[in-house]
């Protein structure tokens, strides 16, 4: 079975994706750039500087340390080609802690925001 919720950086619900893990249901997150909110977010830019990551390589290695499927939904084959690069580090515990943490004011449900970072 698979079970798809909202799940991103700042929209973590650990009890929900703990509770569908232990009854053998795959979790898939959607929403992984929070509609396009988490571009900007100082934190979380800071946290992929360290990696020398984009910010969305970071927020889909995030899901994917949680055992999510992240649903990416990449505007152009740069992106999509970039996306295929993830897996290539891994986030400490201490800022999958910090990520974990942040709990962020996403307003924005309009079309995706432009990404133009590394």
């Amino acid at each position: 079975m698979v079970n798809q919720i909202k799940v991103h950086i700042g929209n973590y619900p650990a009890t929900l994706i703990s509770f569908f893990q232990q009854s053998n249901i795959v979790v898939m997150g959607y929403s992984t750039l929070g509609h396009g909110s988490l571009i900007g977010q100082p934190k979380v830019q800071e946290v992929a500087n360290h990696y020398n990551v984009s910010l969305p390589r970071l927020c889909i290695q995030w899901s994917l340390q949680h055992n999510v499927t992240p649903l990416s939904k990449p505007l152009t084959l740069k992106h999509m080609a970039e996306n295929r690069n993830v897996g290539n580090f891994t986030i400490s515990a201490d800022d999958m802690a910090l990520l974990d943490k942040l709990t962020l004011s996403l307003e924005h449900f309009g079309p995706p925001l432009p990404y133009e970072g590394k």
